[in-house]
């Protein structure tokens, strides 16, 4: 069951996401101007030619003249202002300047009808006051065309981006591992195998010992130590794809088909219908008062609402097919409101002319812009909703990326400590515990340095089993920590498929557990694997040790957490400790 704030949210996101549209500066464009010259021309030609029944070619050159004034406000408005400023959004004064726009044309018609003698009665306090209002009314129409517009291309962009990213990283990341690791070993070899073969030629000289313990200090306090430091340290970088293909021409228009009864808006169609014809009526005085905005208001539901469940719900339409019906239901609608109009309200031929157009004007226009907003705004949020799979797509790519570096980092940090360092050390103390080197000492010195030499140049390409992992630590833990261990089905096949996977799974637990008896003295432990995912596993490791402190001291374990799992959580449960992590497995 769905909470009222759960509820509410979408509201208060559409209603913040309106508020950004009209306080765009993107809103002022030459589309606003062209979109305010259509509608108020036949506002102008309504109110002004058919009202009074004089179609003088004056009037329609006292209409044109008009535009300029609304023309200079929108230009000065922003260049003088917005240009310099394009960071803000001004919700107050965009709509201040729509009003002023359109009562300035409205007050130029009435100044210029009345210098050419057309018109001598100017209505001036309706002039302002009904241009005002329809200079607002016009530019937030707009403002949520365009903004919608602009947000589904900024939503196409975002998506375009991110796949780019993610199938260059499907396709160039194999390459980075390979050039990364056969790096580290080139690197590896280079420092280390001139110190060997230094030690090699030193050893010939059976009296030049003291020259060879210098040489193999030096090896491993200077070279290899600092350079297992450094290999512990780093972090892979997430994936970044550099040059991204910009857009040259991106389209907004309609997808090839869509559902049609979701987009036909009843209440707000029938609002603003109503409200197009309601002003003019209270102006003129209908007879029936708020009775006959309602019989308008009523008439236009019915009849669309009988077109819009005449379709059906889930059924997609072709969008040519789909905008004439909308038009052709619209129409109908609107046009009966026109026989409302001229058989119940009983005004002049002119007056009833000028009524019939606002309906008709308001009536058809209505419905196809709330029509195209709601498909922009179903296709935003399926792109949103895109977004959202691919930007877990690469970071589990990421993950997955991650998780190789740090099993190969991990394996040769092995391979430098237990093998490189172990041999190298083994070979300073056999020369430093002999007071006589003798032929014996030197032949094991030598082999001592074949040894490192040789682990320089191994193949890590060694295959962890899950199981034997498992198992030797339950052995490690026998008598100290009783560990049960719970795998499901589903993630032992993924594992099987990844020795990194198995290797990164191996290594959680291992610290999770050690960390449990170490640090929190726990006598029983419970890890469950699981594949919450096709492409994601989750690891679960419960403990009955102490309690958690308030500020944790995170170290080792953390870093390798941070490195190689799409997310994980240390938390207190009760009389338990818990630790979740997810990590990402290949498909």
């Amino acid at each position: 069951m769905q909470t009222r704030e759960q509820i509410t949210r979408p509201r208060k996101q559409g209603f913040k996401r309106t508020i950004t549209y009209i306080g765009s500066p993107s809103t002022w464009s030459f589309g606003l101007f062209v979109f305010f010259t259509l509608i108020l021309s036949a506002i102008s030609f309504l109110t002004d030619a058919v009202s009074q029944n004089n179609f003088t070619p004056t009037w329609f050159a006292v209409s044109g003249a008009a535009f300029a004034p609304p023309l200079i406000i929108g230009m000065l408005y922003k260049s003088l202002f917005l240009n310099r400023r394009k960071a803000k959004t001004r919700f107050l004064l965009n709509l201040l300047v729509a009003a002023l726009a359109g009562a300035s044309r409205n007050v130029s018609v009435g100044f210029f009808a009345l210098w050419a003698g057309i018109d001598v009665n100017s209505l001036w306090q309706f002039r302002v006051g009904g241009g005002a209002f329809m200079g607002i009314a016009l530019y937030v129409l707009w403002a949520l065309v365009n903004g919608s517009k602009l947000e589904y291309l900024n939503s196409l962009e975002r998506l375009s981006k991110i796949q780019t990213r993610l199938a260059a990283a499907r396709l160039e990341i194999p390459e980075q591992l390979t050039e990364l690791n056969e790096g580290l070993q080139e690197r590896t070899r280079l420092a280390i195998f001139p110190q060997i073969q230094s030690i090699r030629e030193l050893l010939g000289d059976a009296g030049n010992v003291g020259a060879v313990l210098e040489k193999l200090k030096f090896t491993l306090s200077n070279q290899i130590r600092p350079m297992m430091s450094e290999i512990a340290s780093s972090q892979p970088k997430p994936f970044e794809i550099q040059n991204l293909k910009r857009f040259k021409s991106i389209k907004s228009s309609l997808p090839e088909r869509f559902t049609l009864r979701d987009k036909i808006d009843l209440g707000w169609s029938s609002f603003l219908e109503t409200l197009g014809v309601s002003i003019w009526l209270w102006v003129y005085k209908s007879p029936n008062g708020l009775l006959d905005n309602l019989a308008l208001f009523t008439i236009y539901l019915v009849v669309l609402l009988i077109f819009k469940y005449s379709i059906s719900g889930r059924r997609k339409l072709p969008r040519f097919n789909a905008i004439a019906y909308t038009l052709f239901a619209s129409l109908t609608a609107s046009s009966s409101n026109v026989i409302y109009i001229y058989l119940v309200l009983g005004f002049d031929p002119g007056r009833s002319i000028m009524f019939a157009g606002f309906a008709m004007l308001s009536g058809v226009i209505s419905p196809i812009i709330l029509m195209l907003l709601a498909v922009r705004v179903e296709r935003r949020n399926e792109i949103e909703t895109q977004i959202s799979a691919d930007l877990l797509s690469l970071a589990k790519e990421n993950s997955l990326f991650a998780q190789k570096v740090w099993v190969f980092k991990k394996r040769w940090l092995l391979v430098l400590h237990g093998s490189v360092q172990s041999a190298l050390t083994a070979a300073l103390a056999r020369l430093q515990s002999n007071e006589e080197v003798t032929p014996v000492v030197l032949q094991l010195v030598k082999q001592d340095l074949n040894r490192a030499e040789l682990a320089v140049n191994t193949d890590l390409k060694e295959v962890i089993d899950l199981d034997s992992g498992l198992r030797e630590l339950r052995e490690v833990w026998d008598g100290i920590c009783d560990l049960k261990v719970q795998v499901s089905s589903r993630a032992t096949r993924a594992i099987e498929r990844s020795t990194d996977s198995s290797f990164c799974v191996n290594e959680i637990v291992k610290e999770a557990v050690s960390n449990a008896v170490r640090h929190g003295d726990a006598t029983q432990a419970t890890v469950v694997i699981d594949r919450t995912a096709d492409d994601s596993l989750s690891i679960e490791v419960t403990n009955n040790g102490r309690e958690l402190a308030n500020e944790i001291d995170f170290g080792i374990g953390s870093e390798m957490l941070n490195e190689i799992c799409l997310g994980w959580n240390l938390a207190q449960e009760k009389n338990q400790v818990r630790l979740t992590a997810e990590l990402a497995v290949k498909l």
